[in-house]
């Protein structure tokens, strides 16, 4: 049992070691990222947080092609923010998991497994929001990496896919640049809305 603690501890180490030096050295972006991974980190609050339920109602809230969904548990590693994907209309987003890569899902499924959901409403131009769809849509059976960089056009994850779908379609919804994209960093955008389930 002890040689377990102390390689628990001497990883914990160079994970400590790791985030330090992206939150002093990496660009302004991914410092927010780290800063928030490193706090979190500290305070025990590792990976997606803990699952839980919503009952928010998505037929209310009336979702558009190109609004970005968004679940949340207490506890996640990177931010309030857990997860998101594009809705696509008629009840279907484009989501990103790391087994199925990227693929169609109910919004009420993608959701569910969530203690907060709300959608991100894009107030872009109906163009620019149909065309990220389009690009979305492009990527279907791509693979799941939470490692790909921003440029990476083989490999997504779940914000990467909604922040390069926009991008091809003309706007940039996470200008702070930095090597991740995470949901959070969304709900800063000057042009949307969120529509959101009452905080955990």
């Amino acid at each position: 049992m002890g040689a377990v603690v102390r390689a628990l501890r001497w990883g914990g180490g160079l994970v400590a070691v790791f985030l330090l030096y992206h939150t002093v050295f990496m660009a302004p972006g991914t410092r927010d990222l780290w800063g928030v991974a490193l706090i979190n980190l500290q305070q025990g609050q590792v990976g997606v947080g803990i699952p839980g339920t919503n009952s928010f109602d998505f037929t209310a809230a009336r979702p558009e092609p190109g609004d970005i969904i968004l679940g949340g548990n207490p506890g996640c590693s990177w931010g309030h923010w857990t997860h998101a994907a594009l809705y696509v209309g008629n009840g279907q987003v484009v989501d990103t998991l790391l087994r199925r890569g990227v693929h169609l899902q109910t919004v009420e499924r993608f959701a569910g497994a969530y203690q907060q959901a709300g959608v991100l409403r894009v107030n872009l131009p109906p163009e620019v929001k149909a065309a990220a769809v389009r690009h979305a849509l492009a990527n279907l059976g791509k693979p799941f990496s939470l490692l790909s960089g921003r440029n990476a056009r083989n490999w997504f994850y779940c914000t990467k896919l909604a922040w390069y779908a926009y991008k091809q379609a003309g706007y940039d919804l996470d200008p702070g640049g930095g090597h991740w994209v995470v949901p959070d960093r969304f709900t800063r955008s000057p042009v949307v809305t969120l529509l959101a389930s009452p905080s955990y």
